[in-house]
Formats: C-alpha cells, structure tokens, sequence
C-alpha cells in the first residue's frame, strides 16, 4: 500500500522547509524531475533529527518534521532516495517529504491541523452571524494551538472583561 501524506488530515499543516509538502511544490518538484533527472543516493542515516543522503559527490543532512514516516517509507520502499527540486526528498514512488538542508538551525514548531468536527461543532454553537463568524472561530481554535493554557485563560478573562465593561457602558432602552 502507497505512503501517502495528506497535510491537513493527519499530520502538520504548514509548508514551511521540514514541514508538509504542497501540492504546488509537489507539481513543481515532478515537472523539474521530468526535464532533468533528481540526484540519486542512499538514506544512510536517520537520527538524531537528521537524514543522512550519501550521494556520488558527497553526503548531506536534511531535517525533516517526521522522521517516524520517513522510517516507515524507508522499510517499505528501501534506502534509494531521489532529491528533487523545490526541497522534495522522494523515497520509492510514492513517498515525497519536504526537507530542510541542515543548517543548525531547528525548525518551526508544526501546526497541526484543525479538527474538522470540532470547527463544525463549534461554528454552530456561536451565536454570532455574518461572515466573519468561522474565521473567528478558526482564530480561537490556532489560539489555543498556538498558546499555552494560561495564555488562554488570560485571553479568555480579558474578553469577559472587556465585555461586561461595554455591557455596563450601553445605554438602557426603555
């Protein structure tokens, strides 16, 4: 069975180098593999945050979010590795991650994506109308990714506040 990714559903949700591959880098990164062959090496290493491509001229290190999946494409597919442009490290025919060139530099922090029923489940509950309502909701869903507990808490006791506050300033119609 073909490794597949789908960004979005089960894993990260940003495209950042290290991160999920989009379909347009994706595209890109094939067409470029069309008109001129991806150099071809061999997944030496994975660890210690790295893969390690030994190629003909030498070796590089690549990063990558998860490195449990490209262990598992690795078994599945073998250690035969084609770097193609646009950052895609593709392993067997149908396994393709997005890599970093390792610089010492760690990546950004993943963003995961939003779960789609409990955006649903919370759009219905707002009681808010108009076109800004799902975006505000998917704001307070990357808040709460993004933030620490406290940090919500305090956003939360801040809202309430500012909302009674203008509750108490509003004139009282009769």
């Amino acid at each position: 069975m073909p490794f597949v990714e789908v960004p979005g559903i089960n894993g990260c949700a940003i495209y950042r180098p290290g991160h999920a591959v989009h379909f347009i880098q994706a595209r890109l990164s094939w067409e470029a593999a069309q008109r001129q062959a991806p150099e071809i090496g061999q997944i030496f290493a994975i660890e210690d945050g790295l893969i390690t491509v030994v190629l003909e001229d030498g070796v590089r290190h690549f990063q990558n979010h998860d490195l449990v999946k490209v262990r598992q494409a690795v078994a599945e597919y073998g250690r035969t590795a084609a770097i193609q442009t646009h950052g895609i490290l593709k392993i067997g025919e149908f396994a393709k991650f997005c890599v970093k060139v390792a610089d010492g530099e760690p990546l950004d922090r993943c963003r995961r994506a939003l779960d789609q029923k409990e955006l649903f489940r919370r759009i219905g509950e707002t009681r808010q109308d108009g076109p800004d309502k799902v975006e505000k909701v998917i704001r307070a869903m990357r808040a709460e990714q993004d933030e620490g507990p406290e940090k919500i808490e305090q956003l939360l006791i801040r809202r309430l506040r500012r909302h009674s506050t203008a509750a108490c300033r509003a004139p009282t119609r009769w």
